[in-house]
């Protein structure tokens, strides 16, 4: 992969597909409109001085010579850069049952964009329980609120008498880029104990 000076990642598979990332890597969207030279085996891709991107490679593998046509070859193109997209950034804070002094299985979440909140946008709360199979995740639609907040709650969890039952979850914005203005977001996969007391520090 290389970093445009737009701040644009561009990369290349072996199979000749280019793919960009505005995140700095952390998702990746198909780039459309580059028609590469097919299969490219150990791409290398540079951005030149010039503006141009330049991927080199090979066709074929490790072949013994002879037994495949092989060349290599070498694709130049320029990407454009139609629209800047704004950064977003997710937070996540466990609500606290002060009552019975312990932390409840339930979430604030807080979108915001450049600082600021990010109100009336769909959030992602994917969630697995211990010991589940991958296809029993639950996946959660929530939507901000004027303050850019949401709330996400698992009462269920709650009643939990098993001290080792734990879960799993994510949260994500934007991330099929379905909102072209806004960067897509995703939190860490955090784990969390769904009965969890807060100890005080000993005197």
């Amino acid at each position: 992969m290389c970093l445009t000076d737009q701040g644009i990642l561009v990369g290349c598979m072996r199979a000749g597909t280019y793919y960009w990332s505005d995140d700095l890597g952390q998702t990746w969207q198909k780039l459309e409109g580059t028609a590469g030279n097919g299969e490219v085996y150990q791409p290398w891709i540079q951005y030149l001085p010039d503006g141009r991107i330049a991927c080199a490679g090979h066709l074929g593998a490790d072949d013994p010579i002879g037994s495949r046509d092989q060349h290599i070859s070498i694709h130049f193109f320029r990407l454009e850069v139609l629209r800047k997209t704004k950064d977003t950034k997710l937070f996540v804070e466990r609500d606290f049952d002060e009552e019975h002094n312990r932390w409840r299985n339930a979430y604030t979440i807080v979108l915001t964009c450049n600082g600021q909140p990010l109100p009336n946008k769909e959030l992602e709360f994917s969630y697995l329980e211990r010991n589940q199979p991958e296809t029993a995740r639950k996946n959660i639609k929530l939507r901000t609120d004027a303050d850019g907040t949401a709330h996400v709650a698992l009462p269920h969890l709650d009643e939990a008498t098993n001290i080792h039952l734990s879960y799993q979850f994510v949260v994500r914005f934007n991330i099929d880029r379905a909102d072209p203005e806004y960067k897509p977001a995703q939190t860490p996969q955090m784990l969390f104990y769904a009965r969890s007391h807060w100890d005080p520090p000993q005197e």
